[in-house]
Order: C-alpha cells, then sequence, then structure tokens
C-alpha cells in the first residue's frame, strides 16, 4: 500500500560508555537506504543503573518514558536506546508494553554468530521495532508471528542466539507474514527500504562474502568527496595518484568542515583564495572542545600532508621522475584512509541534497530532491 508522505522518526540514543560512533553507523544505514524511517542521533548519553551487573527492564522502560518527556517527543516518534549493559532477560531487543515506541537493544559482540557487524544488528532490530508498533497498532498480537523454530524470516524469535546466522543470511519474510503486512496493511515505501537494508546485511553475513563483487565504499558518500576518491581509484601512475591523493585530501577537509558548520547551524567566515593549510586549521578551531572527530585533525598534522604538499609540489624541487612520487603516494594514502574511517559516520550519516520541494508533515518538514550520492550524480536542470 503506498502511503503519501510518511515517516517514522526514530530518536536514537546510547547507554553511557557505548562507542558513540556505534549509533552513527545505525543512523548512516537508513541513509543509504533511504526511505520512511528517519533516524536522529541523541549524542547524550544515558545513565543505566545495574543490578548485580544486568540493566531491568523496567528501570529502562521508566528511563525510556522520561527521555521521551525529556526532550518532547511527539507521541507517534519512537524512543530507542541502544545498551551495552546486558539485560535481565538476555533478549536482544524489546519494547514497552505500555507504549511500543519505546525500545531498546543489546550492542554485543555477535562475531560468534554471525559475520554481520553489530551496527547492522542494530538496524536490524530498531526495523523490527516500528513494524510492531505497527502491528500492535492494528491490535494484532505479534507473538503469532514470531517463529520458535527458524525458517529464515524477519521474524524468527532467535531464542538461541546462533539462528540469527539464518536470518540474516535468508534475508526474507515469509509468505505468513507478508499476508499479516498486506492484511494490516504495512505502507510499501516501509517493506521496500526493509528488505533492501535486509539484502544488503545478508551480503555481509555468508560464508562467500569476501569472494562478492563489493560496491565502492564511496558510493555511499555525497559527490563531492565521492567523485575525488574515484579519480584516486582509476589511477596508476604514481605521479598523478599523489596528485589526486592531494585534491581528495582538500575535498575531504573542506567539505567536512564546511557541512559540519551548516549542521551545526553556523555560518563559516572564508578568506580569500584560502589555502590547504588554512583550511584544517579553520577545521582544528571548528573542533576545539569537542570530543567527535577530533582525530581527524590529529591524522592530518601527524601526517604532515600540507608539508608534504608544499616540499614535493609546492615549493620544493619537482623529479621529472614520476616513480619518485610512489613512497609519498603511498604514504598519503595511509593518512587519508584514516582520515576517511573517521569521517564515515558522518559521510554517510548526511545527504548533499538539491532541494525540489519542501512540505510541512506531521511537524516536521520533508525534503523531496536530488540526493547527490556517489561519484555518478544525475544533476539535471
Amino acid at each position: 500500500m503506498a502511503t503519501p508522505n510518511i515517516c517514522f522518526r526514530v530518536l536514537l540514543f546510547s547507554e553511557q560508555g557505548l562507542d558513540k560512533k556505534h549509533g552513527r553507523e545505525v543512523a548512516a544505514w537508513f541513509q543509504r537506504f533511504p526511505g520512511p524511517i528517519n533516524v536522529e542521533v541523541i549524542e547524550k548519553p544515558v545513565k543505566l543503573e545495574r543490578t548485580l551487573g544486568t540493566i531491568l527492564w523496567d528501570e529502562t522502560f521508566s528511563k525510556l518514558r522520561d527521555l521521551r518527556a525529556e526532550i518532547a517527543a511527539e507521541s507517534e516518534a519512537f524512543v530507542y536506546l541502544l545498551t551495552q549493559s546486558p539485560n535481565e532477560q538476555n533478549w536482544y531487543a524489546v519494547e514497552d508494553e505500555d507504549n511500543y515506541r519505546n525500545g531498546f537493544g543489546h550492542v554485543g559482540d555477535f562475531s560468534w554468530v554471525t559475520s554481520a557487524p553489530s551496527h547492522a544488528i542494530s538496524v536490524h532490530y530498531i526495523q523490527k521495532t516500528i513494524f510492531n508498533a505497527l502491528l500492535r497498532d492494528r491490535n494484532f498480537p505479534v507473538e503469532e508471528i514470531w517463529h520458535d523454530s527458524p525458517r529464515g524470516c524477519m521474524f524468527d524469535f532467535c531464542a538461541h542466539k546462533e539462528d540469527l546466522a539464518i536470518k540474516f543470511r535468508s534475508a526474507d519474510i515469509c509468505s505468513d507474514c507478508m499476508s499479516v503486512f498486506q492484511e494490516i496493511p504495512i505502507p510499501d515505501e516501509l517493506i521496500h527500504q526493509t528488505v533492501s537494508i535486509m539484502e544488503a546485511v545478508r551480503k555481509l553475513s555468508v560464508n562467500t562474502a569476501p569472494y562478492l563483487s563489493s560496491e565502492h565504499v564511496f558510493d555511499r558518500w555525497p559527490f563531492p568527496v565521492a567523485l575525488t576518491r574515484h579519480k584516486v581509484v582509476q589511477s596508476t601512475n604514481s605521479l598523478l595518484r599523489l596528485l589526486l591523493l592531494l585534491d581528495h585530501y582538500d575535498s575531504l577537509v573542506r567539505y567536512f568542515y564546511l557541512a559540519k558548520e551548516t549542521v551545526a547551524e553556523r555560518r563559516p567566515e572564508l578568506a580569500d583564495h584560502p589555502s590547504m593549510g588554512w583550511w584544517l586549521d579553520q577545521l582544528a578551531a571548528s573542533l576545539k572542545g569537542e570530543r567527535n572527530f577530533r582525530e581527524v585533525v590529529r591524522i592530518a598534522q601527524e601526517g604532515k600532508v600540507v608539508h608534504l604538499r608544499n616540499e614535493r609540489r609546492g615549493h620544493g624541487w619537482i623529479s621529472p621522475e614520476t616513480e619518485s612520487y610512489r613512497r609519498d603516494a603511498e604514504h598519503l594514502e595511509g593518512v587519508i584512509t584514516e582520515i576517511e574511517a573517521e569521517l564515515a559516520p558522518f559521510l554517510e550519516g548526511y545527504c548533499l541534497v538539491i532541494p525540489r520541494e519542501i512540505t510541512l508533515v506531521s511537524n516536521q518538514y520533508r525534503v523531496e530532491g536530488e540526493n547527490l550520492l556517489g561519484s555518478i550524480s544525475c544533476i539535471r536542470p
């Protein structure tokens, strides 16, 4: 069933002590596979009390209700908490029976069960929370479609944690569940987004994953940085590779600085003809006092990227031998790879969009337009 302007807003919290990068990686999945689910990461950590080393369901649900009231979340929004502490029933995830739009999910090391990354497991249970709420909105007893014996369906209960591997490798929704979804009905847009994510996770879950043709990581990045990275991939000449890597580094720093300032609702003041060093200095000043992404500046400074550019292509002697640049290109590649790893949650967590239409839906602005994603973006006048 197609439903116009449908949106499921998820406000994502993390337990104190859990790496904040996990929440950003979760949100990035929903940016990479856009649809009605919109995840907003709330950076403020949540402190939970433990009893004999575990968190209690009732106390955690009480905390979720407090968080909902504290941020004045609308009744239709989902408030979800990622926890690192084990819970009393040792469940992957669970919703509050008093408000099915409040839920929490455990983040742990399940590498002994599946090769799917932990953030993909969190994504799965956020999706299930939304499906569960929609079913319960129609007074459908969700427990009736739980599968105690695994059949490779999204609604396998997975009482035995190793059953999770079957669910992720199948990436399917069984005919019984699909019949229920059509009867309720569950919006087609939600099913489409869910299936797209499930299929991507499946490729990370199978034993043959290393042999599958994988997409370039920059296909998930905004156009300005995806384009410069794509050019590097195609280069073979050492001198050309060094030059393209310097361009890519410059693009990364510029884009991150300008996008971050925009997200923070600040208007950056730009100098005339700013140099590569100027951009890094501005980024360092912007990140002063913050904990997130400070590593980007440290990596760039310790890697002496600006110095390398000045000595090899700016003010120093220039060798006519292209292969003499191989070592510098390899060094710069390593530095940039570290920077890209630090910036991945930001690059995949925000979209660069040319807006075509902005409408107000359920007290939220819905923007439709051209998503400039990947190195080959179709920009139409």
